[in-house]
């Protein structure tokens, strides 16, 4: 039977653990953040975990504390060189001392953290990132498609309440050159754990009516650089691969270039360099438009002044031409002309003649005197020839002239006449 004499109480073991514990030496380590709380008193609890590598299933895990002394130096710290604050899901390389609590149990105290080691490994993660984008064949891809000639139906992913958003409306609508611009906004959370399915959420929205857009924009600006993670995620950046259209960023990367970025037709600073990038375009159109019209406008000129050189100079030998062939027409006129004229003048005698000749029959055979001579006469009442529907009465005067003779005579008598004696 064991002997309780032999035996210690629970505090008493706990104690013994805190005293061995205690002479452990601080160790750095490399563990992923799997959760994260800050209290409202400053202090930091993490879950640190350790996953296998080739399944991601947790094959340890503790829990760890930076006091708030520690946690306001650290923090800032971390963000300024890795560009993003301590949250779930990073991997990060921490000086620790183990602690043991009678109540809590054993926990890790971190007093100090080395964020190039974070740097390195979210690097890795991108590369691996950009690299299966490449396998997939989409990592190039919206760099392909060809850009409109004029950008003018905008299709715009951002949060209306970004002063990003405003600068780009301000700087597109506010431009000098009077060029008008429509723009669509498509509501979305630029930053914090809901940015990634909102901006999901817009793009395939955008895709459902890509047929109303030229372009897309991804604006943000404005925010913490601390924020822009989502933009390395593959799942936001292959949906945006899959557009249909151009689309550029304008994001407020200073330091860093995302995923997105490197994906998209053309990445800008700024969402007012988006903006002006846009306005370029159609200020670099419309001057190629204007120097093709000069150019236009001097090719005509020159193809006037050449067409005109070349009438006047036809001009010049036709005139020559006509010339030449009005002299040699001329002496052949000259040469033909007399014996012609003379052959053609007789013939036209000739013709005129028998002409004449003619007419002289038909005048001789009509007049009244070779008439009378035929044995006919001529009769007149009143000094006018008596027509057939002359009125003759009994006791009339009448005048009848024949070839040689008149005769003057008083009617007797008058009557119808049906020319049967004839």
């Amino acid at each position: 039977m064991i002997n309780r004499a032999n035996s210690i109480s629970l505090s008493a073991l706990q104690e013994i653990i805190q005293n061995q514990l205690y002479n452990i030496d601080s160790y750095w380590i490399v563990a992923e953040i799997n959760e994260l709380k800050v209290n409202t008193n400053g202090h930091c609890y993490l879950n640190l975990v350790e996953k296998d590598e080739k399944t991601q299933y947790i094959k340890a895990g503790i829990s760890a504390t930076i006091w708030a002394s520690v946690f306001r130096m650290i923090n800032p710290y971390f963000e300024s060189v890795t560009g993003q604050s301590l949250k779930s899901g990073i991997k990060i390389l921490v000086k620790i001392h183990v602690q043991y609590h009678e109540l809590y149990g054993l926990s890790l105290n971190i007093t100090d953290i080395e964020p190039s080691y974070t740097v390195g490994e979210i690097e890795l993660a991108k590369q691996k990132i950009i690299k299966q984008l490449k396998e997939d064949g989409v990592f190039e891809i919206n760099k392909e498609l060809p850009f409109p000639v004029l950008p003018q139906r905008i299709a715009v992913i951002s949060s209306s309440k970004a002063a990003g958003y405003r600068d780009f409306i301000q700087q597109l609508s506010g431009n000098k050159y009077g060029y008008v611009f429509k723009t669509t906004l498509f509501e979305a959370v630029m930053q914090g754990v809901n940015a990634e399915a909102s901006i999901i959420a817009a793009i395939e929205e955008i895709y459902k009516n890509y047929q109303l857009f030229d372009i897309v924009v991804i604006i943000r600006g404005g925010g913490s650089q601390t924020d822009l993670s989502c933009f390395d995620l593959y799942d936001l950046v292959y949906h945006a691969t899959q557009l249909p259209l151009p689309y550029l960023t304008g994001i407020g990367h200073d330091k860093d270039v995302s995923i997105l970025d490197l994906t998209a037709y053309k990445m800008l600073k700024t969402p007012t360099a988006t903006a002006d990038f846009i306005i370029n375009h159609y200020l670099a159109l419309e001057q190629e438009i204007d120097y093709c019209k000069q150019k236009l406008i001097n090719v005509a000129n020159n193809k006037i002044l050449e067409e005109t050189g070349f009438i006047t100079e036809l001009g010049v030998k036709i005139k020559n031409l006509l010339n030449n062939v009005f002299y040699k027409e001329k002496m052949l006129l000259n040469s033909i002309l007399p014996d012609k004229m003379k052959i053609m003048s007789k013939q036209l005698i000739e013709k005129q003649q028998f002409k004449i000749d003619s007419l002289k029959l038909q005048v001789s055979s009509l007049n009244p005197f070779n008439i009378l001579n035929k044995g006919y006469s001529i009769t007149l009442h009143n000094g006018k020839k008596i027509t057939p529907d002359a009125k003759i009465s009994e006791g009339d005067e009448i005048i009848t002239i024949l070839y040689n003779t008149k005769i003057s005579s008083t009617v007797k008598k008058t009557e119808n006449y049906d020319g049967n004696d004839l």
